[in-house]
């Protein structure tokens, strides 16, 4: 993304289940040059989602959420579902 960044690519977007993303990581790619998140929603119950997504937690999902919440007030990025 600092690589993008510095090379003057326009708008850089990740796509992710979110299981991976804490605060800190967010903040960390955003710092980067992030411009958008495009997260994979694989059900909106606990039992769906971690039935489609076996390796997932759906906690750890609804945490990025409060992440990208708290994060959006000081920052400038977008929050895309899929």
């Amino acid at each position: 993304m600092e690589l993008g960044k510095r090379h003057k690519v326009p708008y850089i977007s990740i796509i992710t289940n979110a299981n991976l993303l804490t605060e800190e990581k967010i903040e960390d790619l955003l710092k980067a040059g992030l411009d958008e998140f495009t997260i994979s929603l694989h059900g909106v119950h606990k039992e769906s989602y971690e039935n489609f997504m076996k390796k997932a937690s759906y906690e750890k999902f609804h945490n990025a959420f409060r992440a990208f919440t708290k994060l959006k007030a000081k920052n400038d990025f977008k929050v895309r579902i899929n």
